[in-house]
Formats: C-alpha cells, sequence, structure tokens
C-alpha cells in the first residue's frame, strides 16, 4: 500500500497507480509474458509518451517497463476514455 501526499493533483495520482501497478507486476513470481494496465488518464498516456514531458514519476515508470521487458514481459498501457471502450496506447522499449 502506499499513500498519497495531501493535496496531490489527479494527474500525479493517476501516474502513481500507474506506477504501482507496474511495481506491483514486476514484484511478483508470475510466468506470464505479457501486462495490460488500463487507465482513464489521458493525460497520464500522452505524458508517458512524451519525450519531453519531466514528471519525477515518468522515469519510474519507464525505468519499471524497461525491466519487465527485460524479464520478457510486454507492457501495454490503455487509455479507456470515459470508461467507455478501450484504445490501446503501446510504448514499446526500443
Amino acid at each position: 500500500s502506499f499513500h498519497l501526499v495531501r493535496n496531490t493533483s489527479a494527474f500525479s495520482a493517476e501516474l502513481f497507480a500507474i506506477n504501482e501497478a507496474l511495481n506491483f507486476v514486476f514484484s511478483i513470481d508470475s510466468d506470464r509474458d505479457e501486462v495490460w494496465v488500463f487507465t482513464d488518464s489521458e493525460a497520464s498516456i500522452k505524458s508517458l509518451l512524451s519525450a519531453s514531458e519531466k514528471h519525477p514519476v515518468n522515469t519510474d515508470i519507464l525505468r519499471i517497463m524497461a525491466n519487465l521487458k527485460s524479464s520478457g514481459i510486454k507492457t501495454t498501457l490503455a487509455w479507456i476514455p470515459s470508461h467507455t471502450g478501450i484504445i490501446e496506447m503501446t510504448r514499446r522499449m526500443h
């Protein structure tokens, strides 16, 4: 479990949630070769895809995704707009 500091923005909270989900996947002993993380935060997805975005949690998320990839686990982040549909937003680590 983790706690956010008081007055954390919704954007930061969404990034922390993605980070925690990926940390959980990385910490469990699993034979999965693929993991999907769903979010309704379009801003978080765009932030992760942007090379210019400097939010400190982005670096952690991208590092965990790289570690998962090196462990043989493909990670896909998917945006669910208004919880009505799913659009795949894959961040491929090259």
